[in-house]
């Protein structure tokens, strides 16, 4: 027998000391055989510590939800074809099997055959219970009907065929009851408040009376809207007679709860928090939901959907999925290959139960009992794949050498190669140095700091790029740069004591701004770490240098608290754009440090604030504006800092296995950004401050949105993603020609992509955007852009002086782009124009005085960057890509210039009008028609009535003119007004220090093209003014069309303004009188805007509330008096709104429309010629009030004046960059 284990001469004490020597010198001395032992107990030694460490980072969750599985297929269990298909394409049978029975026809019985089918697959039946005939207003089937007794014979034989049965299903008793769209609900068929609770209550009672135990009685209203007939409350019957609650929403256009492809959080989250706020105790099932392969991305919102209710909705028990295709969409999972994957990878979790119920016998059917569900904490490769998936990003990783653009991609990585070296060596070494770099010799304020970092970043990169440095000498010196740059900056620059007490002021020459050191160096120091990262680990003094370092970071953002420091320490929390750009780092830091804490704020950022649509405050709001700084408008600065770092989050997030939502992802570019996009230019409109920030070249290229588009196509294999990306590209006719390597590879691998063939659409894009009082008109060679304000939006904004002439940016100006003058609002345009006469505007010739910061000053001009409006009206309606809008102004001046003012955007005709002009200053008021940068030589073409302007000249009445490079001007004319038009050349020199920007020394002079009507002085409502801009004509073509125009004005009075484009048979309309108002045709009793088309044999009409607070409004169609295109016919409805209700007469239509809710936006319907009313028509028939009658118009006063704060400073400071060091640095 062997010897288990012998010493020889070694002691203990040698054990002690030499442990590995004297352990090797034991291991020489056995025998064979306990060698083998020895090495065999090592071996599973090792095993059990891994296998210990790993159950130590696992979590129990003992509640974990388990969830019944369910669907509704029409034709069972008469065809079994398409229920076999679905399991099939599921890959998981079903536990519930829902089928539809209504209470006429000759499947209103109960069917017990039917229901043994179900049950011998597995199933658990559940009957939707519909007492109808499909027919809304058959009044015999109303909820009186049901309480009065006159189904209870039918309603006792279905319950004691349910009782003979014996087996436990769900009863899902006329449900979606807060809807108007079935004859149970409440404000329809004749149904009363209070119906529908007294009608369940009558038929739960006969199945009690008949003592029925067997049916589990299943509420279930849909996801709640701004169209329903009531709140859950009201329809609840009580928890005496109710067993579970369901819950009903759709992915759809049609059906969604806001009208648009929404997430399933969108959809159900707030409806889901109030149930169960209303029925703590209850089981809650999403007893019909389902996505339309129409929708943008169904597959991935299957997979957020299934995932959300397995994790976040805890109350879930049972979900019934609806497989139909019909009018509103295709529903079925089979829709596509994509849908079929999505569902099955997401159903075949264990928790989504399958069908092992044959034998169950449970009443009332019990929630699924629960079971201990084992979770893994963070996996450690989590922070590894970060780490890696940032350092790709950042210098394109493992590149294809035999790629087809090989010696574009040499020559990039040459440049990187060549960036990086010249840092090295322009960087000082002196042991006594005092800063890093030449051009930075302080940390001026912030901003040095991140430069300096930047520095590093910028060797990193070179470092880590592939085949950029070969050598390996030189890679090893540059390393060392590196190294000896974090641990200089940190010793000196950047770390835990900076800026003691907090206290940053503007001015300072170290602590002046806290973004530089709080964003900036935060995320270029652990970019360049990343970088890094292996060399540091290997390095004796790298860990402690990340330690270092990530102190620094910790101390400006401790623990990822949203809290930035201002001056005098006071903290304030960072929203949107600026919060995404201090998540992105966080990540980073997180990966790092491999801390999960810091981990999951940022994590919590992303999901539960940045992909959340806004109701109010700062961030990106459901119908695609971005506010950032309170009330301002910002789509295209921070709003575009916000989606990019947005998107690199979710790049991030999704290299570690998650889905970050990427339909939401494409909606936000959809809705938020396309629309503010022409020929690769972002628009000034949503810009800010930073719209009057330098650009001096031609063009000013936001190659930012097509990185941002590269890295969204980047993060999955979904072609509508990609697609998207290609399609800016070919728009746009863009090539990325600077940028990182990342990018260049990613659009050639879009170009290559044989799979995504085709020519980009045909664009145009007609978009209001209702909480940042904004509007845009896209089409292929021009695009139009409407700055408005009101009581809800800052007319412009200042900061430190930034911006100090922007007085006039959000009263009406107009911004017309053009394909062909790609220059117009860039190179030195803001440095230039005549600020006091912006286009579109109306406005006094008062000199102003700037604005010097954002606090109230002596001077009252001065206060006003932060001036809300008392007036509410600044908005309108939009159809078919036509839009009327409108805005009732009142400037902010000691002696404001008040005016009512429209434009109505016909395709290739933007119509402006205007009335009750008044003011009270001693200057001239004018309205700008235009004031356009032209050539540098001077030599476009300006012509009035067909004469050429050289010299300034006044004009009595025109007709036209025509700017070359820019497009024609009619002047429709106005009963009983005599227009006087000043048009002028005008050289104007300016710089960018006038604006708060840059130096005196950098200045210009650019010439513009000028006209404005003179309305005079102490203006009175009589002053009007009507031009119609023609962005597509030539000289010629103007002047006919002056001759003959398209457009007629209906109305341009102190209560209504109106006109149509007689060619496409188009007519909008704004009210702006509460007391009643009439445009011809149309006559509205309070505040609205309207556009009407005549397609073919349709009429559709959008209506909106430009004031964002009426509640019902009647409108009044006249189908008798005269007009361009006749609307003497007799109509149907072909899509109702169940916000709008019409009353069909003879002479007349009648609309009332409830706007309470709809926040601006566009309720549409459409009336079809035909005989008769529609069932849409009489169910939303009600009794039509008379309109006010209209007054005279010497007693109409403006009644949507509310009372505002005073202007005040922004809740959240800003730095005040050198605005190109936020741009090249995010």
């Amino acid at each position: 027998m062997p010897k288990i284990l012998t010493f020889n001469n070694i002691t203990a004490k040698d054990l002690r000391q030499k442990p590995i020597k004297g352990l090797r010198e034991v291991f020489k001395s056995q025998d064979f055989f306990t060698k083998l032992i020895f090495i065999s107990a090592i071996f599973f030694i090792i095993i059990a510590v891994y296998f210990a460490k790993n159950l130590l980072t696992t979590k129990q969750y003992a509640l974990q939800n388990r969830i019944y599985f369910g669907s509704y297929i029409s034709g069972f269990p008469t065809d079994t074809s398409k229920i076999d298909t679905f399991e099939g394409n599921a890959g998981k049978k079903l536990s519930i099997v829902n089928i539809k029975q209504q209470w006429a026809g000759s499947d209103s019985s109960f069917n017990p055959g039917n229901m043994n089918i179900i049950r011998t697959r597995g199933s658990i039946p559940m009957i939707t219970w519909e007492p109808w005939q499909r027919n809304l207003t058959d009044s015999s089937y109303n909820l009186q009907n049901i309480i009065k007794g006159n189904f209870d014979g039918y309603i006792a034989k279905f319950a004691q065929d349910t009782k003979q049965w014996t087996f436990p299903f769900f009863l899902r008793f006329a449900p979606n009851m807060n809807q108007r769209r079935f004859s149970w609900s409440e404000g329809v068929n004749g149904n009363n408040a209070g119906d529908y609770v007294a009608a369940w209550k009558h038929v739960y009672e006969i199945f009690r009376n008949n003592s029925v135990t067997n049916a589990t009685w299943v509420w279930s209203p849909m996801v709640e809207t701004a169209t329903d007939s009531g709140s859950f409350e009201s329809f609840y019957p009580g928890n005496d007679f109710v067993n579970w609650v369901g819950l009903g929403g759709y992915y759809s256009a049609s059906l969604s709860a806001n009208a648009g492809w929404n997430s399933f959080n969108d959809t159900f989250k707030s409806s889901y928090d109030k149930i169960v706020s209303l029925v703590p105790d209850k089981a809650i099932m999403i007893s019909e939901f389902s996505a339309a392969q129409e929708g943008p991305d169904k597959a991935s919102w299957i997979t957020d959907a299934l995932n959300q209710i397995s994790t976040n909705y805890t109350k879930v028990k049972a979900i019934v999925w609806y497989n139909e295709k019909n009018k509103d969409g295709d529903f079925r999972i089979g829709s596509s290959q994509q849908s079929i994957e999505a569902f099955s990878n997401a159903i075949k979790a264990p928790f989504y139960l399958k069908n092992d119920f044959a034998l169950f016998n449970t009443v009332p059917i019990p929630t699924p009992a629960p079971f201990v569900r084992q979770v893994s904490a963070v996996p450690t490769d989590t922070y590894s794949k970060i780490r890696s998936a940032w350092a790709d990003y950042l210098t394109g990783g493992d590149y294809d050498v035999s790629s087809p653009i090989i010696d574009r991609i040499r020559a990039k990585v040459n440049q990187v190669a060549q960036s990086a070296k010249a840092t090295k060596v322009s960087m000082i070494t002196a042991p006594d140095r005092t800063f890093l770099f030449n051009n930075i010799q302080s940390p001026g304020g912030g901003p040095g700091v991140s430069d300096a970092y930047d520095k590093l970043r910028t060797m990193a990169v070179g470092l880590a790029t592939k085949d950029a440095i070969a050598d390996q000498a030189e890679r090893e010196q540059i390393y060392l740069a590196i190294k000896d740059g974090l641990i200089w900056l940190n010793q000196n620059w950047y770390n835990k004591d900076k800026c003691p007490g907090n206290k940053f002021n503007y001015g300072d020459r170290e602590c002046g701004q806290s973004l530089p050191y709080q964003v900036g160096a935060s995320k270029l120091a652990s970019e360049t770490i990343v970088l890094i990262f292996d060399e540091l680990k290997q390095d004796p003094q790298g860990e402690e240098i990340i330690k270092n370092t990530m102190d620094a970071v910790e101390r400006f953002y401790p623990k990822g608290n949203a809290n930035r420091f201002y001056p005098n320490g006071m903290r304030v929390h960072d929203t949107a754009g600026n919060l995404a750009m201090a998540t992105l780092p966080l990540i980073l830091r997180a990966a790092i440090l491999e801390d999960q804490t810091v981990l999951s704020v940022a994590r919590d950022n992303y999901y539960n604030d940045f992909l959340q649509y806004k109701v109010s405050g700062d961030g990106l709001y459901k119908d695609g504006s971005f506010i950032q700084h309170d009330n301002h408008p910002y789509s295209n600065w921070y709003g575009r800092m916000f989606y990019k770092n947005v998107v690199e989050i979710g790049y991030l997030l999704s290299s570690t296995g998650e889905n970050p939502n990427f339909q939401r992802l494409y909606s936000f570019y959809k809705d938020a950004y396309e629309p503010i996009i022409f020929n690769n230019e972002g628009m000034d409109i949503v810009k800010g401050r930073m719209a009057t920030a330098p650009r001096r070249g031609i063009r000013a290229n936001d190659d930012g949105i097509i990185w941002t588009l590269l890295t969204l196509s980047r993060i999955t294999n979904g072609t509508t993603y990609q697609s998207l990306g290609r399609e800016f590209l070919q728009r746009t006719n863009r090539r990325l020609l600077g940028g990182r390597l990342t990018f260049l590879l990613w659009q050639d691998s879009l170009i290559q992509d044989s799979s995504l063939n085709g020519s980009p659409p045909i664009y145009s894009i007609t978009k209001i955007f209702p909480r940042m009082d904004r509007a845009v008109m896209i089409k292929p060679d021009f695009g139009v852009a409407l700055s408005m304000s009101s009581a809800r939006t800052f007319n412009y904004e200042a900061i430190r002086g930034v911006n100090k002439k922007g007085w006039y940016m959000g009263s009406g100006m107009v911004y017309l782009y053009k394909k062909s003058d790609p220059g117009q609002y860039n190179d030195y345009f803001w440095a230039t124009v005549d600020k006091t006469k912006l286009a579109g505007t109306t406005v006094d010739e008062q000199i102003r005085l700037d604005t010097n910061n954002n606090y109230v000053g002596a001077n009252f001009d001065a206060k006003f960057s932060n001036y809300l409006t008392p007036r509410l009206y600044a908005g309108g309606a939009s159809l078919d890509g036509f839009a009327s809008l409108g805005m009732n102004t009142k400037s902010f001046f000691a002696k404001p210039v008040m005016a009512k003012k429209s434009w109505f955007m016909f395709d290739d005709e933007i119509v402006a009008i205007g009335s009750q002009i008044k003011a009270t200053s001693a200057t001239n008021v004018v309205t700008v028609v235009e004031n356009r940068k032209i050539a540098n030589d001077n030599s476009n073409r300006f012509v009035v009535n067909g004469a050429s302007i050289s010299t300034p000249t006044t004009i009595t009445n025109p007709q036209y003119a025509y700017l070359s490079g820019t497009g024609g001007y009619y002047f429709p004319p106005l009963a009983g007004i005599t227009s006087s038009l000043t048009v002028q050349k005008q050289a104007r020199t300016g710089n960018w220090e006038q604006l708060g920007q840059g130096t005196g020394a950098d200045s210009a002079t650019r010439n513009f093209a000028q006209m404005w009507f003179n309305h005079g002085v102490n203006t009175t409502t009589n002053s009007k003014y009507a031009y119609v801009l023609l962005p597509t004509k030539t000289e010629e073509q103007t002047r006919n069309y002056a001759s003959s125009p398209n457009i007629r004005i209906i109305a341009n009075t102190n209560t209504a303004q109106a006109a149509e484009e007689r060619t496409l048979k188009v007519s909008g309309f704004n009210f702006f009188s509460a007391k009643g108002a009439v445009a011809e045709y149309l006559k509205a009793n309070e505040r609205s805007s309207v556009i009407l088309r005549q397609d073919g044999n349709k009429l559709r009409i959008g209506f909106a509330d430009p004031t964002q607070a009426r509640g019902t409004v009647i409108l009044e169609l006249s189908t008798t008096v005269p007009t361009s295109y006749a609307y003497n016919k007799t109509y149907s409805v072909s899509i109702p709104n169940d916000k709008v209700n019409i009353n069909l007469q003879s002479d007349k239509i009648t609309f009332t429309v409830d706007f309470a809710g709809s926040k601006g936006q566009t309720l549409l319907i459409e009336l079809k010629e035909g005989a008769g009313q529609s069932s849409a028509l009489k169910r939303n028939k009600k009794t039509i009030k008379k309109a006010n009658p209209t007054p005279a118009e010497s007693n109409v006063v403006d009644e949507d004046e509310v009372s505002v704060p005073p202007a005040q400073p922004s809740s959240e400071s800003d730095f005040e960059e050198s605005g190109q060091y936020i741009e090249d640095l995010f």
